[in-house]
């Protein structure tokens, strides 16, 4: 249960983020456990305000038993589909005319600090680890005021991702420049991949209709990585 000071309807309250829940095959059928373990993490984190967790799509065992109303066991309410993007980082974008990107602009965390306690479940600024002001862009208008921000955060020091076998025809794709026909560039076998991801994307709501030019000037500044993954909620 990782803890995480958040944004809930408009105020700062703690929150668990429920990950890396594992259970040997042999327990699966024994809730008696799971329960124990449920209660555990409730004594351990009393000044929670809410827990929030994901579920891989596949994994249709879980989602029956963790969606299921069940004595003992916490109520799981769904809030919709997280999707992460695998996106092709660098190339050339265009911006709508008077636009520019700056890197370390010194309203960033101006722009963050306000913008913020709106969204739902939003870290606070300066919370998210390795990620310090410079890491930040910002998308400014002609008067200099900043509508949209992001930052490209750089997690291989302590979180990889290795793809252990290519199987069939995706044996060939490590070897071919996918990244001159538009597609992300494909991880060698046994290689940690050389990724990075989009953290604190947030456009302003009165600018909504850039969000396409907004990420792909975004995904353009990641020219070094093979890869940039994007997480985004469906609503």
């Amino acid at each position: 249960c990782v803890l995480r000071a958040a944004y809930f309807n408009g105020e700062v309250a703690e929150t668990g983020y429920l990950t890396g829940m594992k259970l040997r095959e042999e327990y699966r059928r024994r809730v008696d456990c799971i329960r124990g373990a449920y209660r555990m993490i409730r004594e351990e984190t009393e000044s929670c305000r809410l827990y929030t967790t994901t579920i891989l799509d596949g994994n249709e065992a879980a989602i029956r038993l963790l969606e299921k109303k069940r004595a003992g066991m916490p109520v799981y309410h769904y809030w919709g589909h997280y999707t992460v993007f695998c996106c092709t980082a660098g190339g050339k974008t265009t911006l709508p005319p008077g636009y520019r990107m700056a890197k370390g602009h010194p309203e960033t965390e101006a722009f963050y600090r306000k913008q913020l306690p709106h969204l739902q479940l939003a870290p606070l600024w300066g919370s998210l680890y390795g990620l310090t002001g410079q890491d930040y862009l910002a998308l400014c208008d002609e008067k200099g005021e900043i509508v949209a921000a992001w930052a490209i955060g750089n997690q291989q020091a302590y979180k990889q991702y290795t793809v252990t076998r290519y199987e069939g025809m995706l044996r060939c794709l490590q070897w071919l420049p996918t990244k001159l026909f538009g597609y992300p560039a494909v991880p060698r076998e046994g290689v940690p991949a050389n990724y990075a991801s989009l953290a604190m994307v947030l456009v302003r709501s009165d600018r909504l209709s850039l969000g396409k030019a907004f990420l792909q000037a975004a995904l353009s500044c990641g020219g070094e990585y093979d890869f940039i993954l994007a997480g985004f909620h469906e609503s």
